[in-house]
Parts: structure tokens; sequence; C-alpha cells
């Protein structure tokens, strides 16, 4: 977790981004389950006005909350690895409009809430202050095998959404 700029520059602020390093990594591994948890099993953790604003923004929406998320993600690591391969800043501009158009048509076509783009779009950007590859390669595999864990265990609870 420690950078270059980090060893150049002062303590103190080498100190504090390398704690904001380690609380991405932490909020990177706890956002999506939290967000699951929060709108499907513990609601009242939430004020009214804010859960029917998130029922009202997944209105429409066929699939699982679940099933939103993996989907999303898969589609912005897709996007980051094809801006990762492509040189120079047409990579960095791949990975900007592509999340963007990508986000934007998942939303008009009732296929992800916004609230669900809102949480994989922290997820992305808390994965992507991670400095070590290996590391956030292995985050993000590990929310995903979570993910598909927690969709086998709701796809046996009846009328679950």
């Amino acid at each position: 977790m420690v950078s270059r700029a980090g060893e150049n520059g002062k303590f103190e602020m080498a100190s504090f981004l390398r704690i904001l390093r380690y609380l991405a990594v932490i909020m990177a591994t706890v956002l999506p389950g939290l967000y699951l948890a929060v709108i499907r099993f513990h609601t009242q953790i939430l004020p009214s006005a804010l859960i029917l604003s998130f029922a009202e923004a997944r209105e429409g929406v066929p699939f699982s909350s679940v099933v939103e998320l993996i989907f999303l993600e898969l589609a912005f690591e897709l996007i980051r690895e094809a801006g990762v391969r492509v040189p120079g800043s047409l990579g960095n501009a791949i990975g900007i409009v592509g999340g963007l158009v990508i986000g934007q048509a998942a939303v008009e076509a009732n296929l992800v809430s916004p609230i669900v783009v809102m949480i994989v779009v922290l997820y992305v950007h808390t994965v992507l202050s991670v400095l070590h590859r290996d590391l956030s390669t292995v985050q993000t595999d590990a929310i995903f095998m979570m993910l598909m864990e927690k969709n086998m265990w709701i796809i046996s609870i009846p009328g679950d959404r």
C-alpha cells in the first residue's frame, strides 16, 4: 500500500493516503454485500423515505439485486480490462466513456436501477485506488465469489427478489 509519491512526499500526507487506501480496500470488500443485506433483509435500519426511494428506483427492473450487481460489475470489469489493453490515453477514454454509456443505457433499459450503478461505481473506484494489481484482482474475485454464493442462497428463498 506504499506508493512512490508517498515515499518521496511528506510523512503526514503519505500516511493519510495510505490510510485512505486501506479504507478503500475495506469499502470495496464490504459495499456490495452491505447494499444487498440492507436492501433485502435489514430494511428497518434505513429511513422509510430512503427505502421507498430505493423501491421506486427498482420498479420495472426484471432482475434481482444480486443479478444486477453481478451484471454491472462484470460490465465494468470488462471495460477496465479493455482500457488496460489499449495503449495511451485512448484506454482511459474508453474506460470513462464506456462506463458512462453502459451505465446510462442499462438504467434507461430498466436492466439495473440507478442505485446499483452508484454502488458499482463506488466499488470500482475503491478497487482502482488499490495500488497492487494482484491485490485488486484477488479482491474482485473474492467479491464475485461472495455474490455468487449469496445468489445461490437467495434462490432457495421463495418469493424473494
